[in-house]
């Protein structure tokens, strides 16, 4: 029998108690930002998330007394896109009478659709694109388009499009 087993049996159990150690104090600290119920608290608003005010239904937050905006299944805090029927086009973007799903009260409202070099517009079916302001002479007054901005437009009447796509 070789005289060093005992000493290799004695680190290998040192090294998985240290393990241990270090996987229950993890554990433990993990646990110290949950709740009751086991799930982390965060609450984003969509202030936070570069959202507008406009349209915005406040409820007030029990535990706080401070009024916040909406959040729900149907109206979360980022919104990125909306439809509408395009009004007038400009020379650098498009005026739609916007359907209201990017504001929580839910009223349409004209939008004001800045388009940049780098917006792209797609026919109906999405075959073709067009990239900048060459896009806009493909549009239509009365024509119903799918509008995606580059960031949180939950509550803008006016915002840079990253695309349109004509639907109607």
């Amino acid at each position: 029998m070789n005289k060093y087993i005992p000493a290799r049996i004695v680190y290998i159990i040192g090294i998985a108690i240290l393990i241990l150690i270090l996987f229950s104090f993890g554990y433990f600290l993990g646990q110290k930002g949950k709740t009751q119920s086991g799930q982390t608290e965060v609450t984003i608003s969509p202030q936070d998330l570069g959202a507008g005010e406009i349209g915005e239904i406040l409820i007030k937050d029990e535990a706080s007394g401070e009024e916040e905006p909406l959040v729900s299944s149907t109206m979360p805090p980022v919104i990125f896109s909306t439809t509408g029927v395009i009004l007038d086009i400009e020379s650098n973007g498009i005026a739609i009478r916007g359907s209201g799903t990017n504001f929580a009260d839910n009223f349409p409202r004209d939008l004001t659709v800045i388009f940049t070099a780098e917006t792209k517009t797609f026919n109906k079916n999405q075959s073709v694109s067009w990239k900048g302001e060459i896009g806009l002479s493909k549009l239509e007054k009365g024509m119903e388009v799918l509008v995606e901005g580059y960031s949180n437009i939950r509550g803008k009447a006016g915002f840079e499009v990253k695309t349109v796509n004509i639907l109607q």
